[in-house]
């Protein structure tokens, strides 16, 4: 199964996000988004698609759960698809696309595995980083276990060995051989307890009747004694009741006589005093404010006739604060004129001497008949200019000239002194090539002779390490190995038969402490009690009936029995003895009628020890028939390893032995192929080195080649031919060079006529530029530049000149407009100039008008001051006659005349008040401590007492009520000692708690066996399926993961393999390409890791071989590996891409940016979140 299409409608951040993943059979599809951009928004995305929305999810904040949808494509292997939508629900949420219409979740279940949900999904068919790192730490807890390796890597479980651990764990808590403290170990002991307890309770009827009667009338004497404490804890507490409240009472008497004396004192509300003192304070205050208040309006009103308003400057106060505004910028100008004029003279004065420098016979008044000469500037710049390139460029030309000429000479001199060769250079260098394409064959020599040792000796180290063999390599090559499943078939049986012997040695043992712990149980009953048997019941009457037989034949029948008696009673009486005998058959039977529990115990004792020694025998007798089974399968086992000549191991153990055996004849073929590859790059050596040694000769016939290596040979002809084709080349470049001058003298020459020709132009042009000046033709560009420049000089200081003339000009009018405007207002309101200037005046009449603004504001201030202080004088009026009514009002209700009299009226009121409330307090006092009694009552219960004699009635009443108490306390120890004997000794209630606690450990017994059991059998499942895997994929899975796990180490590591520990069990080793093992305790947390996804993708590949392929989904799972790991892991991705849809989601760029410099045949797929 593959997805073609996934659509995220509305879910989480995405609105109608579609991604297609439909591109390849297959194919690597990466999904990328930066953080946030909802790269695990869209991997939840998928699981619910599939497998249902959860009840409660987070990716709900831009849509409602009503609005979640995710749709898209899936499609099988056999074409056929399914395109449908989820929505959240509980039911009905698979719908048609582009619908409301609900489908059936069985058109899903087509796709899907059955059995299968989100967890599992993610479990068997996605890997994150979690989960790698996980899968690492898991390896080094399992200590390189190779059954729980393949199978946690098989399920996606980190946590296998936790689980075996917690089960077996679990089953400990439970029970635990020779343990106490255990729930099942306690629930046994306990049985046992209340069993015992059962049989020990019984009681004598008389001894039962005589507690019995002790206790009754204990009961009669305890309850008599509790009447005599009931009355005198009456009389206590009536003399205890009068001494509390005797104070109290006489207390009440005063008061009520204070109260009286102050019958006819009116008692005025509680907050008399308060409302008095408020309305005299307010009374008071008020007066004193509205005497302040009245003075201060005085004081005012004085303060505003003082003040004097100038309206007529007020009502022109605009005109006024332009002139002072105006005022600044005339005065400026005042001062600032003489220095102007003073400017404009200097700058005339300036030009004028520039002028007479340029044309001493132009006048100044004249001079604007040379201004049209300024319009030369640039013309005449760009020719002065241009002078200066044109003989810059002449200067050049011919000194170019002159050492093109140098050159030639110098060019055909070297060409003279150049040495001839006729070295045939082609035939050279073939040679060299068809060398140089060999490589360094020495070097390759040097290494295949190296590596032909080490394979010889890694072949003879391992011949020697395998053990058991005594032959050679190539012999145990040719002998025929058992096939794979005989050692299976082996391994299998022997496995069962060791298991069955252990079954029985343990079954074994569990009988024997059975039966040892049963007969410990027969011996204490027999120890604690003397239990007759009914075999000794038997005996006994029969000796009973042959003493009755004698005795009737001897008296009633009157036989001669003599020698018989002397037999039966040889030292007493027939009768006497008879008797006896009868006493004792008697005795026995009503023993086993008492004890019949213990009767039945005993002989169910016997019985199970019977029973449990039979089961013994028939254990021994299995146990002797599964070890001569075992016998006849070892020998048949030894039978099949006859041809090697060997003493076999355990088939586990030949497993091993035979993958090494395999192993050592690959090594040996591989050293006999290097041996033969060694001897073939010998013979191409020694003809390489006669084909250069021909070449060396045709250039140096000196030279010694016999002790040179064919590197050093090559170098020397290399060397040769750099030098000869450097010669050549020289000689080329020289001929060359000697053609360019040649050509470049030419153009010197033409490029020197072509100045000359534009000097020529440049000098008619000159002349016409600088006409007017008053030079000749022929002056220097530099002088004629300088005069130039004198005339702008002249002409700028002479424009600056007339804008001063024209400036100072327009200072006058201002100046003029100014005085003119003020002196008219002034006239106009009526002001003395009295002969000042026309600023002083503008300054002194916005000073006034300043003066006038701050009165009138201060008049507007005391007017409205003048305001609020009459509406002070208004308030506290009313506040006066507020107060003086509130004072009235307290008088009428005080009964006086004046205010000083109601401080006297309210002080008699409170006095009274407080009399009746301490009055109050009393009674209520007395009510809680009268027992209930009124206020009357108990001052009747007073006035009868003797009230001076209550203190010594209750320390005589107290002295007889613990006399009574101790007389109690002693009696009721007695019945407590009675109830104990009569519980302790009474069986039928005894033993009923004992058989309930008999029967509640016996129903936890039975839950935690149940218990216990499950536990374990869990757990040896677990082990079982874990060894069942290893056994079936243990050698494709270990031998696909060893590849995998060395291209992701980067050939750190070249394989895998398995070996057996101390205790038989096989474990994981990774091997160095030295072939040094490494244990998983022994690797890096990244190597550990590595190794988990290799067995991880190993068992996925064993998975797709099987079945439908389902889509491999990776979530980031590269974010601690490098680049170069980072590659590697996506080739692998992609190889696997080959097989099965493979998604990878990462937030990493630059994993993308790797995944497409990968060349993959299933095709690499990029998808972006934005």
């Amino acid at each position: 199964m593959r997805i073609d299409r996934l659509d995220l409608i509305a879910y989480g951040p995405f609105t109608d996000k579609s991604l297609n993943l439909s591109d390849g059979k297959f194919g690597l599809h990466l999904i990328y988004g930066d953080n946030e951009a909802g790269k695990s928004t869209c991997l939840r995305a998928l699981i619910a698609w599939l497998f249902g929305i959860p009840t409660r999810t987070d990716d709900v904040f831009l849509h409602s759960y009503s609005q979640l949808r995710i749709g898209g494509e899936l499609r099988l292997s056999d074409g056929k698809k399914l395109e449908f939508v989820r929505r959240k629900g509980t039911k009905g949420t698979l719908l048609r696309y582009g619908t409301d219409e609900s489908l059936d979740d069985a058109l899903l279940a087509l796709f899907l595995p059955g059995g299968i949900d989100g967890n599992i999904f993610t479990k068997l068919w996605g890997i994150d980083h979690a989960r790698l790192v996980a899968g690492g730490q898991e390896l080094l807890n399992q200590s390189g276990d190779l059954g729980q390796a393949l199978f946690s890597a098989a399920v996606g479980t980190a946590g296998l060995r936790e689980v075996l651990a917690d089960l077996q764990s679990g089953a400990e808590e439970i029970y635990k051989p020779r343990a106490s403290t255990r729930i099942l170990n306690q629930a046994i002991s306990n049985y046992k307890d209340a069993q015992k307890r059962i049989k020990d309770m019984s009681l004598p009827i008389a001894e039962w009747k005589g507690l019995q009667r002790d206790l009754s009338d204990t009961l009669v004497d305890i309850g008599q004694v509790e009447k005599n404490i009931e009355s005198k804890n009456k009389e206590k507490s009536r003399l205890d009741r009068l001494n509390r409240v005797k104070g109290a009472l006489a207390e009440r008497r005063s008061l009520l006589d204070r109260i009286n004396e102050l019958r006819e004192v009116l008692l005025l509300p509680e907050d008399f005093e308060e409302k008095r003192k408020t309305a005299i304070d307010k009374l008071q205050s008020a007066s004193e404010a509205k005497e302040k208040a009245e003075k201060k309006l005085e004081s005012l009103e004085q303060e505003s006739e003082t003040l004097s308003i100038r309206n007529e400057l007020l009502e022109n106060e605009q005109a006024i604060l332009a002139f002072y505004k105006e005022l600044g910028a005339v005065e400026k100008t005042i001062t600032d004129r003489p220095q102007q004029d003073g400017k404009r003279r200097l700058l005339r004065s300036e030009a004028e001497i520039l002028l007479k420098s340029v044309r001493p016979d132009e006048k100044l008044d004249n001079a604007d008949n040379l201004r049209p000469l300024l319009n030369n500037k640039k013309w005449i710049s760009a020719l002065a200019q241009k002078y200066g390139l044109l003989t810059q460029r002449k200067e050049n030309a011919e000194s170019t000239l002159r050492d093109i000429e140098d050159e030639q000479e110098s060019i055909r001199k070297e060409l003279g002194e150049q040495p001839q060769s006729d070295l045939d250079l082609s035939e050279l260098k073939a040679v060299i090539a068809s060398v140089r394409k060999e490589g360094d064959i020495e070097q390759r020599l040097a290494d295949m002779k190296k590596r032909a040792s080490e394979e010889k000796s890694a072949s003879e180290d391992e011949l020697a390490r395998l053990g058991r063999f005594t032959g050679t390599a190539e012999s145990l090559s040719k002998v025929a190995m058992p096939v794979s499943e005989t050692l299976d078939t082996f391994e299998k049986e022997s496995d069962e038969l060791s298991e069955k012997i252990r079954d029985y040695g343990r079954k074994q043992q569990e009988i024997e402490e059975e039966k040892r712990q049963t007969e410990q149980e027969l011996n204490a009953l027999l120890l604690t009690s003397d239990v007759p048997t009914i075999s000794e019941l038997e005996e006994s009457r029969k000796v009973r009936n042959t003493g009755w037989s004698l005795i009737k034949r001897k008296y009633i029948e009157k036989i001669d029995v003599e020698q018989d008696i002397r037999e039966f009673a040889s030292e007493s009486d027939l009768p006497t003895l008879y008797e006896q005998k009868v006493d004792n058959a008697d005795y026995v039977s009503d023993r086993l009628r008492l004890a019949a529990d213990q009767v039945a115990q005993r002989a169910g004792l016997e019985s199970k020890i019977e029973n449990l020694k039979s089961r013994l025998d028939d254990i021994a007798g299995e146990i002797k028939k599964a070890n001569e089974t075992q016998e006849a399968h070892q020998k048949r086992w030894n039978a099949i390893w006859e041809p090697l000549e060997i003493t076999p191991g355990t088939p586990r153990e030949m497993k091993q032995w035979l993958l090494r055996v395999e192993k050592l004849v690959a090594s040996a073929g591989s050293a006999k192929t290097v041996a033969s590859e060694v001897q073939t790059l010998a013979g191409e050596l020694k003809r390489l080195k006669e084909a250069v040694s021909i070449q060396i000769t045709n250039f140096d016939e000196s030279l010694a080649q016999r002790e040179m290596s064919l590197e050093a040979m090559i170098s020397l002809c290399e060397q040769m031919v750099e030098r000869e084709e450097s010669l050549r080349e020289r000689k080329r470049q020289l001929e060359q060079s000697l053609s360019d001058a040649g050509i470049r003298l030419k153009r010197a020459r033409d490029e020197l006529k072509s100045i000359e020709k534009e000097q020529l132009t440049w000098l008619r042009e000159w002349g016409q530029a600088i006409e007017g000046l008053g030079l000749k033709a022929d002056v220097h560009p530099e002088h004629a530049t300088e005069t130039f420049d004198h005339l702008v000089a002249f002409f700028d200081k002479f424009d600056k000149s007339e804008e001063l003339r024209k400036r100072i000009y327009g200072l006058d009018q201002v100046e003029e407009r100014f005085n003119k405007e003020v002196f008219e207002f002034a006239d106009g309101i009526g002001f003395k100039r009295d002969g000042q200037e026309a600023a002083t005046i503008a300054a002194q009449l916005h000073q006034e008008l300043n003066d006038a603004r701050e009165a009138r504001a201060k008049l507007q201030k005391i007017e409205t001051q003048v305001k609020e202080i009459k509406g002070d004088i208004e308030d506290t009026n009313i506040t006066i006659r507020s107060a003086k009514e509130q004072l009235a009002s307290l008088r009428e209700q005080a009964g006086v005349e004046t205010n000083d009299d109601l401080q006297g009226a309210g002080e008699r009121s409170r006095d009274k008040r407080e009399l009746q409330h301490k009055l109050d307090m009393i009674e209520q006092e007395l009510n809680r401590n009268g027992d209930g009694l009124s206020i009357e009552e108990l001052q009747k219960e007073a006035d009868a007492s003797e009230i001076d004699a209550i203190e010594g009635d209750l320390e005589k009443i107290s002295w007889q009520l613990k006399e009574l108490q101790e007389n109690r306390d002693n009696l009721r120890d007695r019945r407590q000692t009675l109830q104990n004997a009569i519980k302790a000794k009474d069986g039928s209630a005894g033993a009923a708690n004992a058989s309930q606690e008999a029967e509640e450990h016996l129903a936890t017994m039975m839950s935690s066996a149940e218990q216990y059991l499950r536990l374990q059998i869990a757990a040896l499942i677990l082990e079982q399926q874990i060894e069942d895997y290893r056994k079936k994929n243990q050698a494709p899975v270990l031998a696909r993961a060893g590849e995998l796990f060395s291209k992701l180490t980067l050939g750190s590591y070249a394989n895998l393999r398995d070996e057996l520990d101390d205790s038989g069990k096989p474990i994981l080793l990774g091997v160095r390409p030295n072939d040094e093992e490494v244990a998983v305790e022994g690797m890096s947390d990244g190597s550990r890791d590595q190794l988990f996804l290799a067995l991880r993708l190993a068992t996925l590949e064993q998975h797709l071989s099987k079945g439908e392929p389902m889509p491999f989904v990776v979530d980031d799972i590269l974010i601690g590996f490098d680049e170069r790991r980072t590659r590697v892991c996506l080739e692998v991705l992609a190889e696997l891409a080959t097989r099965t849809q493979v998604l990878l989601f990462t937030h990493h760029r630059r994993v993308v940016e790797l995944a497409n410099t990968i060349d993959s045949k299933a095709g690499i797929y990029t998808h972006e979140l934005v």
